[in-house]
């Protein structure tokens, strides 16, 4: 092994400025992050079951069932102490599905009871659409500034003029990046509010929507998954599951328009 004093250094422009370099490799860190959060399959109900106990969602997971597993495998929605949730429970993919279907195809059934749940919706979220834009604004001009933060960080550790350690710029920027973090995070949770506040247009592309599944259930034909999966989110729907198996229906319709009330075993 050769001793360090024999290697000789050679000075040479860098293909890209250090800070560029730092700010792409922030940027393959959130992608693989983001990338890993995503679900590897298809879950009908994926982020909709949320029990009605704890108010947590249940969790996706497929469930193995034999050697081909591609073609057997099923889904299970569940709840697990060890998560934070309430109990430990689980419950069938197909079961919960075909039953939750069932009671949206009787919100769709019903267009007069849809509007008006609709509307009633808009009228409701109007009032509070005026202080989470206000929050936004506030956590936005946060945001700005822990960026700002961040890149005088940056080009002081970049500075020869400031003996700063690569231990306390990691240091420092890893506290920044952790307020960031969690900046960011409730931003982006108001954010996704502000955009799923329903509109007078969105009725009508929910009417329209519903008015061809509709048709396609009139002339008996398959609806895909990601139909009733797009239906579904245009809805809001919220599928309430209690510890003793109770399932409600909540979202963007009147309650009794889905007729659902069901318990399963």
């Amino acid at each position: 092994k050769r001793d360090e004093s024999e290697w000789i250094k050679i000075e040479c422009n860098p293909i890209v400025d250090a800070d560029t370099f730092l700010t792409a490799q922030d940027l393959l860190k959130d992608n693989k992050e983001y990338t890993r959060g995503l679900p590897k399959r298809f879950y009908l109900l994926s982020g909709m079951v949320i029990c009605a106990d704890c108010k947590k969602a249940y969790v996706t997971q497929t469930a193995k069932a034999g050697r081909n597993r591609r073609l057997h495998d099923g889904a299970i929605y569940r709840h697990r102490i060890s998560q934070g949730h309430c109990s430990n429970k689980s419950v069938s993919g197909s079961v919960l599905e075909a039953l939750v279907w069932d009671g949206i195809v009787k919100v769709l059934l019903n267009p007069a009871s849809l509007r008006e749940g609709y509307e009633q919706t808009i009228d409701q979220e109007k009032e509070k659409q005026a202080r989470q834009i206000k929050h936004l604004e506030t956590l936005q001009a946060a945001i700005e500034k822990l960026k700002q933060k961040k890149a005088k960080l940056q080009l002081v550790y970049l500075d020869p003029d400031f003996e700063m350690s690569k231990t306390e710029y990691l240091e420092q920027k890893a506290a920044i990046d952790a307020q960031l973090k969690v900046v960011n995070s409730e931003a982006e949770k108001i954010a996704k509010e502000l955009e799923s506040i329903p509109t007078a247009d969105d009725l009508k592309s929910l009417e329209q929507f519903a008015a061809k599944i509709v048709s396609t259930l009139g002339k008996d034909l398959g609806i895909s998954p990601a139909d009733k999966r797009q239906i579904m989110q245009m809805l809001n729907l919220k599928v309430l599951l209690s510890r003793e198996g109770a399932v409600r229906l909540e979202g963007w319709f009147t309650p009794e328009s889905n007729g659902l009330s069901s318990t399963m075993s």
